[in-house]
């Protein structure tokens, strides 16, 4: 119907009707993708604010399980402070002070924690990382995970 009647404003010679006809095709093809841009952007913004609250309960299981980490290492801590404590004393038997020595050994030994990093790689890898709209929180979040994952590395080294 649009083309019937602008073939006939242009058969007829009025530019005016032919101008106004082309300008009405414009204003609707960028008022559909002025639309399109702002859906894309509320989903985006959306994206964005699911990534985010994952990112944060990654980053809150991860403080779990370094103040477990703590605990534990402290409570070697301890441990090793007793055992090394008893050596002061001749032991009677041979037996406990070969399990002074195997605790003392054993408390050298400690799983590291990996971190969290599901959603950081799943963020990384999708190219969606853009999304995060504030470069603090990005190169913040960025610096995060390469600080552990380089601390990983070096307490994963034996000495």
């Amino acid at each position: 119907m649009i083309l019937r009647r602008f073939m006939q404003h242009f058969r007829e010679q009025n530019w005016f009707a032919v101008g106004l006809d082309v300008l009405v095709v414009i204003v609707g093809i960028l008022i559909a993708l002025a639309i399109d841009e702002w859906r894309q952007d509320r989903a985006d913004r959306a994206l964005e604010l699911k990534y985010i609250q994952n990112l944060i309960n990654d980053l809150n299981t991860d403080k779990i399980i370094l103040s477990d980490y703590k605990n534990n290492i402290l409570s070697q801590k301890r441990k090793v402070l007793e055992t090394i404590g008893s050596f002061n004393e001749v032991p009677d038997e041979l037996d406990a002070f070969l399990i002074n020595i195997e605790n003392l050994d054993y408390a050298g030994y400690q799983a590291i924690p990996a971190p969290n990093n599901t959603t950081f790689r799943e963020v990384e890898n999708s190219s969606h990382f853009r999304l995060i709209e504030d470069d603090d929180l990005r190169k913040t979040i960025s610096l995060y995970y390469e600080q552990y994952q380089q601390n990983f590395e070096i307490l994963s080294n034996p000495l």
